[in-house]
């Protein structure tokens, strides 16, 4: 180059300027030379800076190690966390045009949103918003493959696979015309289309499994395609949380499922769920307004519905991406948020270091600027330092991020989408790029602009004392502090969860679910006549096997009640029923105490007095509303029908539904409230569940046609329950914990160089007289004002931002003063210990060695 023929005579710059305008004048080859020279100046410059730090790093080990150690610390968890982000929420789903794909049904039981298929297929005929509409019912469910028993996951789909996702199998066909249609007569031909993962690890990816037979409990199933390695079903179940779709089997009624004639209105026929494709110029407010007038059209036939089919229904209608993040996404957000509250800690701690190390390196400072360095040099000289050890910092966080997507992807709820696809692809690889520089910049941000002050004359004539007090610097105290909040945030969030997850192990050893069986049966494809004696007969004979101490049938349904003959209660305060349909045996299998009154009997028939009894938490809602009158037990209850139910008596809360706020509950005998179609089974034993649920098996398959979820402990259940929150609570639990070392270490940091710049202000108030005590507390002293002025305001910011997690938590209210102590007391605790070791290095100054340059 031009510019290095001059520089590299060693020539200065001015020089190799004036050389070059004598031999080219003011052509354009000057101005090229000038260009070069600049940019080789400027690159010259930068590597210069480049070796500065290398070598100032090299000095103080000890630091260097703290901050690249801080740094891949938070820049990894900040990494990792991304990488589930994008992969749950940002990458697109893996589907045709994925943003037209809505998910729809009907909300009318608790936790169960399905709707008649015979409504789905009216729907389907009149709904013009869609491209075309396909119903599926997904469950998990035992299969039969060459003799042995698999449980899968199982989709029942009606429709095309092709023009609802755009993919095609790969191997064997799809589903043909006839085989998609919906219908109530005539035999059904069952088929169907298997994942790859299932290819692969039930059949060993051989092909011929085309043509196979596969039996299902009631009917032989043959395999005619594999789906492609891409595609990915994963929407949740019926009775579960959301998991990879095995085998799709095309849905179709067979004439001899029920006797009653399935019509648009009626609620009878397959219970079904629909996933619809938006036509491309259709919104989806459009299309929820449309399918609501075809709902009112179906309510204005007036069809008699099926008894557990009356009353309002609410139409589900989301995009589909919503239907499979369900409640992952607020967790990963707050997860997400949490990693960053560690690196937010990570830059203030580094900058707090550096900033202490540029008021070290004061009197070096002041040389280069009384040498002629400007203050845009020295900025960038600091701003250097901390960029690359950012990216240093960066370079670690990668490893560490790789280590922790393992331990997600094998740990992680089902509940999080393409959970498996979680890499470091090369959009991670950019953020982490982006994070690294941001950090960079942040963290030197406030050591550059504040060192960039030195003043040479005072730096130079302070010389060997050259420092600062612990008394001097409120940028350092505004950066601990700062510190301490973000800390106690986290902590707040994870003691919180924690105690969440507490209360929730609490209600589960309430109920003794280790010795409990559980079940789901679906007992739709038997005429409504046979439902309920099968019922009766299925409960007495699983109760008269050896081992089982009693054994129950739950049927489920919502009812908004209401008392007669007493005001109605304000619109915010009227609560939605859990009805539960139960046996006499149901308070010895499920574990619930009668506290009040008497409990149902075999008497109670469907001839008998109807009558009920609730739950604890009715009895505390109803004398609430109503102080003045008198017990719960006596009053009728009015639940739509056409006759009123009278409480007998009051039981201990069943937790349903772990992961939500207990609800009031009526229980009713089977014979007074007969639940159609679906069914829960309770068998608690006196010995080891697995061993029996072996022959209690043989009895519940006696009838072929019924179909059931594979028996489970409820303790495995309710663990599986429980999983996602406790992992939520763990990662959170583990940033706080981070956080917290983190805010210690800076703490800590800050203290020791200020105690190690203020040695000759130390040693002047101990040759005043100042005892050792007195030094003492004026270091811990300052630590614990830093420590309450950072809880203060961590108390404040804890309020408001919990509440956004609110949803997360169960049982305990955000406020909950326990906790903010406790947490308030171990940070007070934790900023103490970082202050003792520079507070004992302060007590031991000699006043001679301290005053020697004097």
């Amino acid at each position: 180059m031009l510019a290095e023929r001059f520089l590299l005579r060693g020539m200065t710059p001015e020089d190799a300027r004036s050389a070059a305008r004598r031999q080219f004048g003011n052509s354009t080859a000057l101005k090229e030379v000038r260009t070069e020279m600049t940019s080789f100046v400027s690159f010259t410059t930068w590597c210069q800076d480049l070796r500065f730090v290398v070598r100032a790093q090299k000095r103080s080990p000890g630091v260097t190690a703290t901050i690249f150690l801080t740094l891949v610390l938070g820049i990894g968890a900040n990494t990792a966390l991304f990488s589930v982000i994008y992969a749950a929420l940002l990458r697109p789903l893996p589907y045709r045009d994925p943003n037209q794909l809505v998910f729809m049904t009907e909300r009318w039981t608790a936790g169960n949103d399905t709707m008649s298929g015979a409504d789905l297929e009216y729907w389907r005929s009149h709904a013009r918003s869609f491209e075309t509409i396909a119903g599926l019912y997904a469950f998990d469910k035992d299969i039969n493959i060459d003799g042995e028993s698999v449980t899968a996951r199982i989709v029942y789909f009606s429709g095309d696979l092709k023009h609802i996702f755009g993919i095609s199998p790969m191997l064997g066909r799809g589903f043909l015309q006839d085989e998609m249609e919906y219908r109530a007569t005539g035999e059904a031909r069952r088929v169907a289309l298997i994942s790859d993962r299932f290819f692969r690890q039930r059949f060993g990816g051989d092909p011929v499994v085309l043509g196979k037979t596969i039996s299902l409990t009631s009917f032989p199933v043959t395999v005619i395609g594999v789906l492609p390695p891409d595609f990915r079903l994963a929407v949740p179940g019926i009775f579960g949380p959301p998991a990879q779709t095995d085998v799709i089997i095309n849905n179709q009624s067979s004439s001899s499922a029920s006797t009653q004639s399935w019509v648009p209105g009626s609620g009878l026929g397959p219970r079904m769920q629909a996933i619809g494709r938006l036509r491309p110029d259709v919104p989806l407010q459009a299309a929820r307004a449309e399918i609501e007038v075809i709902r009112s059209q179906l309510k204005q036939q007036g069809i008699p519905q099926a008894a557990w089919y009356r009353g309002n229904r609410e139409l589900v209608m989301m995009p589909l991406r919503d239907r499979i993040l369900g409640s992952s996404r607020l967790a990963l957000l707050t997860l997400w948020s949490a990693a960053g509250f560690v690196l937010l800690i990570a830059c203030v701690n580094v900058a707090n270091l550096l900033l202490a190390r540029a008021a070290a390196r004061r009197r070096e400072t002041a040389v280069r600027v009384a040498l002629g360095a400007n203050r845009g040099r020295l900025i960038r000289q600091f701003l250097t330092e901390s960029t690359l050890l950012a990216f240093g910092g960066g370079a670690g966080g990668l490893m560490l991020a790789h280590v922790a997507i393992r331990f997600i992807v094998n740990f992680g709820p089902a509940e999080i989408p393409q959970l498996q696809d979680v890499t470091l692809n090369l959009k991670v690889l950019i953020f982490t790029f982006g994070v690294c520089l941001c950090t960079g910049l942040i963290s030197g941000l406030a050591p550059a602009v504040e060192g960039s002050r030195s003043d040479p004359g005072k730096a130079l004539k302070e010389g060997g004392r050259a420092g600062y007090g612990p008394w001097r610097h409120p940028l350092h105290d505004l950066l601990v502090t700062s510190e301490l909040v973000f800390a106690l945030v986290l902590l707040s969030g994870a003691g919180l969860m924690l105690k969440s997850l507490w209360v929730m192990r609490t209600q589960v050893a309430a109920i003794a679910p280790d010795h409990v069986l559980t079940t789901s049966l679906n007992i739709r494809v038997l005429p409504l006549p046979d439902q309920e004696p099968y019922l009766a007969g299925l409960a007495t004979r699983i109760n008269a096997v050896p081992g089982v101490r009693a054994a129950t049938v739950i049927g489920g349904g919502r009812a908004q009640a209401r008392f007669p003959g007493l005001p109605a209660p304000p619109a915010e305060k009227q609560a939605i029923f859990d009805l539960v349909s139960v046996t006499p045996q149901f308070p010895a299998a499920a574990g619930v105490r009668l506290l009040s009154g008497r409990w149902l009997s075999d008497k109670d028939s469907a001839q008998a007095r109807p009558v009920m009894v609730v739950n604890e938490t009715t009895a505390h809602m109803f004398s609430n509303l109503y102080p003045r009158s008198g017990p719960i037990i006596g009053r009728q209850i009015d639940v739509g029908r056409s006759f009123y139910y009278t409480v007998v008596g009051i039981v201990s809360d069943f937790p349903r539904q772990l992961d939500a706020e207990q609800v009031p509950q009526v229980l009713v005998t089977h014979w007074q409230w007969p639940r159609e179609g679906l069914s829960g089974l309770l068998i608690r034993t006196s010995s080891d569940p697995v061993v029996i649920g072996r022959s209690l098996q043989a009895i519940i398959r006696e009838t072929p046609r019924v179909g059931i979820k594979p028996l489970t402990t409820l303790e495995d259940q309710m663990t599986e329950a429980i999983a996602p929150r406790r992992f939520q609570a763990g990662l959170l639990i583990a940033f706080a914990v981070l956080a917290m070392l983190l805010a210690m270490v800076g703490v800590y940091g800050a203290l020791s160089y200020r105690v190690a710049g203020s040695l000759h202000d130390i040693g002047v108030r101990m040759a005043l007289g100042a005892r050792r005590a007195d030094v003492l507390s004026l270091v811990l002293g300052r630590a614990t004002r830093l420590a309450g002025a950072g809880i203060a305001l961590g108390l404040v910011a804890s309020l408001v931002l919990t509440r956004l997690m609110s949803s997360l938590i169960y049982g305990v209210r955000t406020s909950d003063p326990l906790t903010y102590v406790a947490v308030s007391f171990l940070l007070i605790a934790v900023a103490t210990l970082a202050a003792y070791l520079p507070a004992r290095r302060a007590v031991r100054v000699d006043p001679l060695i301290s005053l020697r340059y004097e």
